[in-house]
């Protein structure tokens, strides 16, 4: 269990580590809530960060016990200090289903 929980720690980084440099590439202003247009292709780049660091670095990992939901939310707090309740993450999913 100690080296599952080393790989999914690993996956969560890596997905926020490369999803921050991509944010920093664009030069976007501050993040915002509401921002969709910018939260729709984050999150689509976290899902494909943990997807594909599954596949080729931790094949003993499950996509469930990682969801890219729960990074997307890490990501927000560690990166933006913006804080979600359930309600408001679910109305960003929502949201952002165009862009993902």
């Amino acid at each position: 269990m100690t080296d599952d929980n080393r790989s999914m720690t690993e996956i969560l980084f890596k997905a926020i580590r490369d999803t921050t440099v991509i944010y920093n590439k664009n030069n976007y202003p501050n993040l915002k809530k509401n921002d969709y247009e910018v939260l729709g292709p984050l999150f689509r780049n976290i899902k494909h960060s943990v997807k594909f660091n599954i596949e080729l670095n931790h094949p003993n990992i499950k996509i469930e016990n990682i969801p890219p939901k729960i990074v997307f939310v890490t990501f927000l707090k560690q990166v933006h200090n913006i804080d979600l309740e359930k309600d408001e993450l679910d109305l960003i999913l929502k949201n952002i289903k165009e862009f993902v």
